[in-house]
């Protein structure tokens, strides 16, 4: 184990891999704040093979990535399963060592990943070390981030200190002609333009903690519905979060759904003109598509923003119990960070984004 010193000007730690693994076993937000690395990883060795490692779940994001070769799905769910779990990890490893990686990069931060990194053969081993003293040993090639900044800088910091040039930081996600085709036939109306402004409302977050609530994402709807086509939707987790806003809610939205896949979510959200949510996995999604509007509650957009230039956060930065563990409320006031913030104060800000925006319509023909 050493702490690498970048090789600049000589293609860094990694010139003469043929091929390079990325392992990122998180949430499907951070796997879209990996694409930075994959696109500039591609720029440095365009003759190198590059594949990645996610959770399942994740496999969308990727799936038709032109610099994306291979996509490991890790299965979190029964690797934790006892006896029957082992084996399933097992299964992977032998899967991740079958495409014979020369080089790893970890980009979880979690013995998980620092692992499979030491399992995978590869003779190049690259992740941060800060916290994880006792797993440093699993890799050859360790970096300290000077700062703990958003995810996508963290991220591409790695990259600049092993020695590669960083020539590009946005975030596209590639469009899906069959999950667009799908998300059609279940409401063909979503491919017709009548020049009304679209917003997409996801009002479920993992966290409970990080969740605006029903009543005020069912206010904002009814607030925007008048001159707008109004999309709600939310996870297969999330049907009751979704069923109580549509009950409280006055007006009709046009489409409302919890069954859509993360594809044709993300679908979804490329004919959309802005999208509404809490601060999770969606709303990342939402932000490689089209303009994003996050209401913040327990982490700071510093570093979880939607990574998009036309993005807005709303979140009380006055309270000194930010950012929180998200475990419990500590505040006098439960979830002060997120009660703080109305509705009209969205629908104010969405507004005036879309009176200066030209309307999305990358999906429509003339």
């Amino acid at each position: 184990m050493l702490l690498s010193t970048p090789n600049k000007g000589s293609g860094g730690i990694l010139k003469g891999c043929r091929h390079i693994l990325v392992i990122k076993l998180r949430y499907v937000g951070d796997a879209v704040w990996t694409l930075p690395v994959i696109e500039n990883l591609k720029r440095n060795y365009p003759d190198a093979r590059i594949s990645v490692a996610i959770n399942e779940g994740s496999e969308f994001v990727f799936r038709n990535h032109p610099d994306v070769d291979t996509i490991l799905s890790f299965p979190y769910r029964e690797s934790r399963k006892g006896l029957k779990g082992l084996l399933t990890f097992l299964g992977f490893v032998k899967r991740m060592r079958a495409i014979r990686p020369d080089a790893v990069i970890d980009l979880t931060d979690n013995d998980r990943g620092a692992i499979l990194t030491f399992l995978s053969g590869a003779s190049t081993r690259i992740g941060y070390t800060w916290r994880r003293h006792s797993t440093n040993l699993l890799f050859n090639n360790l970096f300290r981030p000077k700062t703990f900044s958003h995810m996508v800088s963290y991220h591409l910091d790695l990259l600049k200190d092993m020695g590669l040039e960083v020539a590009n930081d946005s975030i596209r996600i590639a469009d899906d002609p069959v999950a667009l085709a799908s998300l059609g036939k279940k409401h063909p109306a979503i491919l017709q333009d009548d020049q009304l402004p679209r917003i997409a409302i996801h009002p479920g977050a993992r966290v409970p903690l990080r969740q605006w609530g029903t009543e005020k994402f069912a206010r904002l709807a009814d607030l925007l519905a008048p001159h707008h086509r109004i999309f709600i939707v939310s996870g297969p987790d999330e049907k009751d979060i979704l069923a109580e806003v549509l009950r409280m809610m006055k007006t009709k939205p046009e489409f409302s759904s919890s069954d859509l896949t993360l594809a044709e979510f993300t679908a979804l959200c490329g004919t959309m003109d802005i999208f509404v949510g809490n601060d999770s996995g969606p709303i990342h999604i939402a932000a490689a598509k089209t303009t994003a509007v996050g209401v913040y509650g327990p982490n700071t957009a510093g570093w979880a923003r939607p990574w998009n230039r036309d993005a807005f956060v709303f979140e009380n930065s006055d309270l000194a119990c930010r950012p929180c563990g998200q475990a419990n409320c500590t505040s006098h006031i439960y979830k002060e960070c997120l009660e703080s913030i109305d509705p009209e104060m969205v629908a104010g800000k969405v507004v005036e984004m879309l009176a200066t925006k030209v309307l999305h319509r990358g999906h429509f023909d003339d």
